[in-house]
């Protein structure tokens, strides 16, 4: 009795898997083999390996788990089909119609999609490793925790795709459209975004080391807390852009444009940033040691209590920026435009300020021991109670400048003029002023006025 209880339950269990892996409908199977015909049929767990299907019509049909490797579905119209857990390697899908097609957990490693519709596809989980998606469009795509390492999306449409969490290592999205795209956490290192437009793209905590992005549009992206060390951002726009405690060590940014960018706390170390357009960019307590800021635009932006020590910012233009509190020390400001800037606090010890416009710039309290700012113009400065001591001012311009209780013990002020300079409390003890013009400056004393034809000393 037992045996055949056995025997009755072995040819249930075959019967059920026989059914479970023939779920497709034989009848639907053969109507797409003589019509290409055959919409919302029912071919889950089909073998169409190799199938011809060219401009097959397949809308609505079920092809859940089913065995499409290197079938030509080139042109083919899969709107709203169902192909979950589909193996679709090395398929040909250009020009399919895959609009809202579920393609969740789906294999399409080197399928060819160039130009396919995928818009509203559901391709979470799914393998498109080295995939041909040129020129696709998947514009509002599902694409949580897909690979796509080493696929090539030049030109494809991804506007407003979820892409957070996955991995786009390596991936080739040149001239991609990736505006308001979910790219939170995503591993895009290496990756290639040249001229990828990224227009209020969410970035946050990406991954975008080393990654291409010259000539990116970036403007209003969120990449905040991003890592983008050692990143291609030449040329980029990034105008608007949340860059907050964002990771720029040693990245190219020469010629970039960050106007009103926000990049707060973030890690400029040692970056690249010839040319760039920063005015009226947020850089407060941000890092830019060592930083190459050479003839960049930085007119009105917020650089308190940053670091910018030994930092080239030769020729700079920095026109009423807010430096107050920075650290400045070793820098080069050589030639650069400082006017009205202010600069209170700040640490600019052994900085080059040779020939750099300071006109108006308020350097109250600073630090300015060892300082070069020989032929640089002071006229009207308020540098009272600075240390300058030591400091190179031969040939500069301090007329009118506010000089009040300075320390300029051992300073160099020959060739300088001085006149109308309020010089009340200030030390001068050890200062070089031979050649220096004192007409009408405030003494020491701060009520004695240098008469006319004092050059050198106060008569």
């Amino acid at each position: 009795m037992k045996q055949s209880l056995l025997i009755v339950l072995s040819v249930f269990l075959l019967t059920a898997t026989a059914n479970t892996a023939q779920a497709f409908d034989e009848n639907d199977l053969a109507k797409l083999n003589q019509t290409k015909k055959c919409v919302k049929c029912d071919l889950s767990g089909a073998n169409l390996s190799k199938a011809g299907l060219y401009k097959a019509s397949l809308e609505g049909a079920n092809l859940s788990g089913a065995n499409l490797r290197s079938a030509k579905l080139t042109k083919a119209k899969l709107y709203r089909a169902n192909l979950s857990g589909a193996d679709l390697t090395g398929a040909d899908l250009r020009g399919a119609d895959l609009r809202r097609a579920d393609l969740s957990k789906a294999n399409l490693s080197k399928a060819r999609l160039y130009k396919a519709s995928l818009e509203g596809a559901n391709l979470s989980g799914a393998t498109l490793n080295f995939a041909n998606l040129m020129g696709a469009n998947l514009s509002k795509a599902k694409l949580e925790g897909v690979s796509l390492l080493g696929a090539n999306l030049t030109g494809a449409n991804l506007s407003k795709a979820k892409l957070s969490n996955i991995t786009v290592k390596y991936t080739n999205l040149t001239r991609a459209n990736l505006s308001g795209a979910d790219l939170k956490r995503t591993d895009l290192q290496g990756g290639k975004l040249e001229g990828a437009y990224l227009t209020g793209a969410s970035l946050s905590d990406a991954n975008l080391i080393r990654a291409n992005l010259n000539k990116a549009n970036l403007t209003g992206a969120d990449l905040q807390g991003s890592n983008l060390m050692g990143a291609y951002l030449r040329g980029a726009n990034l105008k608007g852009s949340n860059l907050n405690k964002a990771k720029l060590e040693n990245a190219y940014l020469m010629g970039s444009y960050l106007r009103g960018a926000n990049l707060k706390g973030s890690n400029l170390k040692n970056a690249n940033l010839t040319g760039a357009d920063l005015m009226e960019a947020n850089l407060e307590k941000v890092n830019l040691r060592g930083a190459n800021l050479s003839k960049v635009k930085m007119n009105g932006s917020n650089l308190t209590e940053a670091d910018l020590s030994k930092a080239d910012l030769t020729g700079a233009d920095l026109i009423k920026t807010d430096l107050n509190k920075a650290n400045l020390t070793g820098a080069n400001l050589s030639e650069a435009d400082l006017t009205k800037a202010s600069i209170s606090d700040a640490n600019l010890k052994g900085a080059k300020l040779s020939k750099a416009n300071l006109t108006e710039a308020g350097l109250n309290r600073c630090n300015l021991t060892g300082a070069n700012l020989s032929e640089a113009n002071l006229t009207r400065a308020k540098i009272s109670d600075a240390n300058l001591k030591g400091a190179k001012l031969n040939k500069a311009n301090l007329t009118k400048a506010n000089l009040i209780s300075a320390n300029l013990t051992g300073a160099d002020l020959s060739g300088a003029n001085l006149d109308g300079a309020d010089l009340s409390l200030a030390k001068l003890k050890g200062a070089k002023l031979k050649g220096a013009k004192l007409m009408g400056a405030t003494w020491t004393d701060g009520t004695k006025k240098c008469k006319k034809g004092s050059i050198g000393k106060c008569k």
